[in-house]
Order: structure tokens, then C-alpha cells, then sequence
């Protein structure tokens, strides 16, 4: 068994390992962060629905919602959140209450940008997919 000595140097080739191994950790975050947003987000502006009862406002970083309930009732509801783009076009929206995730307007639906619309589809596939285009 090899023991280091405190205040031992550290050998060249294992100052060579650790170089490489830091190098590759700050390469791999870097690609992360890269890989967490898309260069383009989606343009400010206001997307409706094509029946026109519902709408999403862009600014900036935020996407602000007016959906119909999920009772189906005339009632509307309104959510706003922070959102990420993926390069896949997936919509991710944040923070965002457990209960907004499983039973909310907006967090029960796969949301997705594709450049020009912003689509909302049911996980479930109980639903027709929605799209948003701008005005």
C-alpha cells in the first residue's frame, strides 16, 4: 500500500491524470450549460390558440398563461412562470408546484416551441394538440 505524505509533491504523471481529469469536468459542465438553453428563445410577443380563447404572453425570460380550467368550465386560469428552451424544441417551465405538474392547466401538457408555434400536447394523448401562433 502507498501512503502520501502530507506535504509530499505530487508525481508528474499524476499531476498529469488530475489536469486531464479538471479538464474534462470543466468541458463536460460547459457543454451542459450549453446544451440547457437554446440560443434562441421564443420572441416576445402574444400567441393565441386558433379557437382564440386562450393565450400566452412572451417577455424575456417569462411565459405568462390564460388556459381554460381543467373543468372544462368557462372559468379561466391564469399562471406565469420562468421557461428554458431545449434544442429539442421541449418547453420547460419553473418553478413550478407539484400540484401545477400533476393536475394544473398548464403543467399537465408537454409544451414545445418549434420556431414559429407553440404547441401544447396531453401526455395522456386524450387531447388534440394545441397550437399557439403569434399575432
Amino acid at each position: 500500500m502507498i501512503r502520501r505524505v502530507a506535504g509530499a509533491a505530487m508525481s508528474e504523471p499524476h499531476r498529469r491524470v488530475w489536469r486531464s481529469a479538471l479538464a474534462l469536468l470543466a468541458i463536460s459542465s460547459a457543454i451542459g450549460c450549453v446544451q440547457r438553453e437554446s440560443p434562441h428563445p421564443i420572441p416576445d410577443g402574444v400567441y393565441r390558440s386558433a379557437a382564440g380563447n386562450e393565450q400566452i404572453a412572451i417577455a424575456g425570460k417569462r411565459i405568462h398563461f390564460v388556459l381554460q380550467g381543467t373543468d372544462r368550465s368557462a372559468s379561466t386560469v391564469e399562471k406565469e412562470y420562468n421557461y428554458t428552451v431545449y434544442p429539442s424544441g421541449r418547453v420547460e417551465l419553473y418553478p413550478m408546484t407539484s400540484a401545477d405538474a400533476l393536475s394544473g392547466p398548464v403543467g399537465r401538457y408537454e409544451w414545445s416551441w418549434d420556431g414559429t408555434v407553440i404547441s401544447r400536447r396531453d401526455a395522456r394523448n386524450v387531447e388534440p394538440t394545441v397550437s399557439y401562433s403569434k399575432e
